[in-house]
């Protein structure tokens, strides 16, 4: 990405032997035939530095929206736990890439909360833009450059619960 080009650049790398290789989905998924989804959904690893625990905080708030979650990860038994106890929160096994592509298709965004300031090229965006679904994520880093605010999703602030469900009442009205 751009991110990582600029981060060689300071690292002493000449700039004329960096390219950013634009990224694609193969085979293309096409974007859904119709509908602006029935949930939100997080794809991803369980982990503190993905923002799990603030999407989870978030999703404490009042008049929140149906969320899938699909990932695994050393969070995956507290993720577990507190999804029990919010009723608008699904836990979502492995799945198939094909059947993974159709939950992608049925989501009316996707929430990219990563802390990680120096988050690697997300695929899952990629995949969620090339299904036609937005993406809500960090305003941070690679997150920052790949999802445009207010065009091909939303920008949120890193570690904000509060911030995030804002956002996701304001994208699923």
């Amino acid at each position: 990405t751009e991110f990582y080009r600029r981060k060689f650049i300071e690292g002493d790398l000449p700039a004329y032997k960096l390219t950013v290789k634009p990224h694609f989905v193969a085979p293309d998924p096409l974007p859904r035939e119709s509908g602006a989804g029935d949930y939100a959904l997080y794809i991803g690893r369980l982990e503190a530095v993905k923002g799990v625990r603030v999407l989870l905080a978030a999703w404490d708030q009042p008049g929140v929206i149906p969320l899938k979650i699909r990932g695994e990860g050393p969070l995956t038994g507290e993720v577990g736990a507190r999804a029990a106890s919010l009723e608008a929160v699904e836990i979502i096994g492995r799945l198939s890439p094909e059947a993974l592509i159709q939950l992608i298709k049925g989501a009316r965004f996707l929430v990219w909360p990563s802390l990680g300031y120096y988050e690697t090229f997300g695929l899952v965006a990629i995949e969620a833009f090339a299904c036609g679904v937005p993406v809500i994520a960090s305003r941070t880093g690679v997150m920052a450059e790949i999802v445009t605010d207010g065009v091909t999703g939303l920008h949120l602030t890193p570690g904000d619960p509060a911030d995030l469900a804002a956002k996701v009442r304001w994208a699923w009205d």
